[in-house]
C-alpha cells in the first residue's frame, strides 16, 4: 500500500480520466443481485463489476488501496499500477527469482527472494527502490507474506532447530520475532492489520493445524478453532476490526469450507448466502467484505464478493462465461477491487 501524495489539479483530472477509462473498457461484468445457495434470500448491493485483465503473464498475490497489485512475472516480483498500466520489476536479492506477496498503502512490498541457493524474506522500499534481506529465525529460509500501513512484516521463516515458525519483523528495530506455535512444531502468519494483530496458521499439540489470532497486547497466539465437522482450519485475512476469514478442511475430503471469525463473539462461523461446497475466503476488507471462490466440483470455479450488510454474495464476471473454468481471488481493498485469476492476472473493479 503506498504514501501520501499531493496531487496537483491536472495529475486529478488525469486519473480520473484514466480510471473512467478503466470502467469503460470492453470487460465482461455483472450486476449484484440475490444471494445463492442457502443464505438469507435478501437483495444484494446493486454493484457491477468489470473485470480488468492484466495483459501479461503474472499471479497476483495482493494490491492496495490505490490499486496497484503485487505478484510474480517472468519469475520477478513485480508491482504494476491499474491507474497508468505501469509495470515495475522489483528485482531479486541477488538470485535469479523472486515472488511478492504483500502490498501496503505506503507502497511497501513484500515477498521472497532467491539469496544464493536460500530464500529470503524481503521488504522492498518505494523511498529507494530497493530490497531488504529480513533475514531468517536462525535457518536457511524465510517469507514474507503481508506488511501493515506500519511496516511491520509477517511470514514464516526457519528456525535454527529447521522447523518452520510464524514470524513478525519490525521496522523500528529490523529484527525478526518468533510468533511460536499453538504447542506443536510449525506455524505460519499470513496476514496483519494496523493494530499489529496477526493471523495464519499453527499445529497444535494433537498434530492437527488451527488457525490462529496473535495479539501484540497478549504477544500470545489464540486458537480460532474449527467449523463442526472440520478438523483442520486455515486463516487467510483479517481486517482493522478484527474479523478474519480462511477456510476449514475435514483432513484429505472435498469439504474445504469459507469462514468468518467475530472478535465480538468469539466464534467461527460459515458465510451466510455460499453455497455448501469447497470454498474458500481470501481476504476481508475495512467494510466486512470478504472476497473468496467456490468449487462446485465439476472443475468450474466461482469467484465471490460477500456483503454482510445484505448477507448475500455477489459473483464476479469471467471473460469465458461460465465455461471459463478455474478462477480464483487472491485479496480485496478497501474500495472493494479484487484481484485473482481467471485465464490469466485480472481484476474486478465495481462500477461504484
Amino acid at each position: 500500500m503506498h504514501p501520501q501524495i499531493v496531487f496537483t489539479a491536472l495529475r486529478r483530472i488525469a486519473a480520473v480520466v484514466v480510471l473512467a477509462m478503466l470502467f469503460a473498457a470492453p470487460a465482461a461484468t455483472t450486476t449484484a443481485g440475490a444471494a445463492v445457495g442457502s443464505g438469507p434470500d435478501r437483495p444484494g448491493p446493486a454493484r457491477t463489476y468489470h473485470q480488468l485483465v492484466l495483459g501479461f503473464p503474472a499471479v497476483i498475490n495482493d494490491l492496495n488501496d490505490a490499486a496497484v497489485v503485487v505478484g510474480e512475472s517472468g519469475g520477478h516480483a513485480f508491482s504494476w499500477r491499474a491507474t497508468t498500466r505501469q509495470k515495475v520489476d522489483l528485482g531479486t536479492l541477488g538470485g535469479p527469482t523472486s515472488i511478492a506477496y504483500g502490498i501496503n498503502d505506503r507502497g511497501q512490498i513484500v515477498g521472497t527472494s532467491d539469496v544464493g541457493t536460500v530464500r529470503h524474506a524481503f521488504r522492498w522500499d518505494p523511498a529507494d527502490h530497493r530490497m531488504t534481506d529480513l533475514g531468517t529465525l536462525g535457518g536457511s529460509y524465510s517469507t514474507a507474506y503481508a506488511v501493515n500501513n506500519r511496516g511491520l512484516v509477517v511470514g514464516e521463516s526457519e528456525t535454527a532447530d529447521g522447523r518452520m515458525h510464524a514470524f513478525s519483523w519490525d521496522p523500528r528495530t529490523a529484527r525478526m520475532s518468533d510468533l511460536g506455535t499453538l504447542g506443536g512444531d510449525s506455524s505460519t502468519a499470513t496476514a496483519v492489520n494496523d493494530s499489529g494483530q496477526i493471523v495464519g496458521n499453527a499445529r497444535t499439540g494433537d498434530f492437527l493445524t488451527h488457525a490462529f489470532r496473535w495479539d501484540p497486547r497478549s504477544r500470545q497466539m489464540r486458537d480460532l478453532g474449527v467449523l463442526p465437522g472440520s478438523v483442520v482450519s486455515f486463516a487467510t485475512g483479517i481486517n482493522n476490526r478484527g474479523e478474519v476469514v480462511g477456510y476449514t478442511n475435514d483432513v484429505g475430503d472435498f469439504t474445504d469450507r469459507a469462514f468468518r471469525w467475530d472478535p465480538r463473539s468469539g466464534q467461527m462461523q460459515t458465510i451466510a448466502g455460499l453455497p455448501d461446497v469447497y470454498s474458500h475466503a481470501t481476504g476481508i476488507n475495512d467494510l466486512g467484505r470478504i472476497a473468496g471462490y467456490w468449487d462446485d466440483q465439476s472443475g468450474r470455479t466461482t469467484a465471490f464478493v460477500w456483503s454482510p450488510s445484505h448477507q448475500a454474495v455477489t459473483e464476479l464476471p469471467q471473460t469465458g462465461g461460465t465455461s471459463s473454468g478455474y478462477t480464483t481471488t487472491s485479496a480485496i481493498n478497501n474500495r472493494s477491487w479484487v484481484a485473482g485469476q481467471e485465464s490469466s492476472a485480472a481484476l474486478w473493479i465495481p462500477s461504484t
